[in-house]
This record gives structure tokens, sequence and C-alpha cells, in this order.
């Protein structure tokens, strides 16, 4: 291989010698080949099993004027992406019920956060109140729950999730005591709905 390079210059450089012209020689070189995998991430969120920390899915029966409802909701971001936003939607069964539709004697929804743990307490009827062990704030509300329908954006402090992280809060349901015969007897089921967003996009 050496020895057929080094003839083919001497060749060249004859052939220009007999024309009188300059010749000059160019080496050239390439390195290998360098492979790139480039993959797109997944926004993924769940919500645990339903329990003392994901009780968003228990209902409540007989409730009267007065009454409150706590329930409280662990999104954990099982995807690959980082999580930048998170919204809280409701879709409820019968919209023209009085506890859903009356923005003043219907159902009133607040989201509470708790700079450290919730600890549970289960209730006789299968529900569960909460209490704080650092200090509670309320990141939402309270508003009617039919506000809730068209989508909440929780707080940064509550919709910022890692890859593998969660964000936990307790989601507050009250009936006003100024609710009056109109809304006794009614039945109502709500679909609860979180989407979320994936966090600013950045250099990789």
């Amino acid at each position: 291989m050496v020895a057929s390079v080094l003839m083919g210059m001497a060749l060249t450089a004859a052939a220009f010698s007999i024309f009188g012209l300059a010749g000059y020689s160019l080496f050239s070189g390439q390195s290998g080949a360098v492979s790139t995998s480039i993959s797109t991430g997944v926004v993924k969120v769940a919500l645990s099993a339903t329990g003392a920390t994901e009780s968003l899915g228990i209902g409540a029966q007989n409730i009267a004027p007065g009454d409150t409802m706590q329930r409280e909701v662990d999104v954990s971001n099982s995807g690959t992406s980082a999580i930048g936003n998170v919204t809280l939607g409701v879709t409820a069964s019968n919209t023209t019920a009085s506890i859903y539709s009356s923005s003043t004697d219907g159902l009133q929804v607040s989201i509470l956060e708790c700079s450290g743990s919730w600890t549970p307490t289960l209730l006789s009827d299968g529900g569960y109140s909460y209490t704080c062990s650092g200090t509670q704030s309320t990141a939402y509300g309270p508003d009617p729950i039919a506000d809730v329908a068209s989508g909440v954006a929780l707080p940064t402090s509550l919709s910022d999730i890692p890859v593998g992280g969660s964000s936990s809060f307790v989601v507050q349901v009250s009936f006003p005591t100024s609710a009056g015969n109109s809304q006794s007897s009614e039945t109502e089921s709500f679909t609860w709905n979180f989407t979320a967003t994936q966090a600013a996009a950045g250099a990789v």
C-alpha cells in the first residue's frame, strides 16, 4: 500500500516536469463516523390507587349545607420528561343540577397545599379529613365547581414535577350554608381529570 502510493507520486511529478508545470499534491483524511441516537420524551401523569393518599374517587352521601369534603390527590410523573404544568378539570354527569350549576349555593372547590405532608383521618362514612404537618395554604378557590370544568392550572409549587417525582394536595369541596330546599335530593357524579404539560424546553 505504501509502495504504490509513492510510485504514483513519482509518475505524476515526471509527467508535470515534461510540460514544465508545477504540481502540488494535497493529502486528505476522514475521521470515523460518529453515531448519535435522539429520542423524544414522554409526558405521563399517573394517580395512585384509591386510598388515604388518593381519595378523590371516594364520594359522599347525604351531605347537608355546611358540610366539607376533603380528598387528597397524589399526582406522579411516570414519564420520561419533566412536567411544568398540571391542569385540574371536572366533568359533571348532570350539568343542570343546582349543586353543580348554582354559583352561590352549589358546591365550592378549593385546592389546599401543605409545606409538609398530609396526615389522613378516616371518617365514619368512609371519607377522610386531612391535617397538614407544616403550613397549610389555599392554592385555589373557593370557586364554584362549574368553574373548574374549563380547567384550573395548579400553581408552580404543585405542577413542577421532575421525572419520578410527585405532587400531593387536597381538593376540598364545600356545600354552602346558603343552600336551600332546591338543592335537596340531588345526585351528581363527577369525573376529575388531570392534564400535564412538559416543562419549558432547554438545552440538552
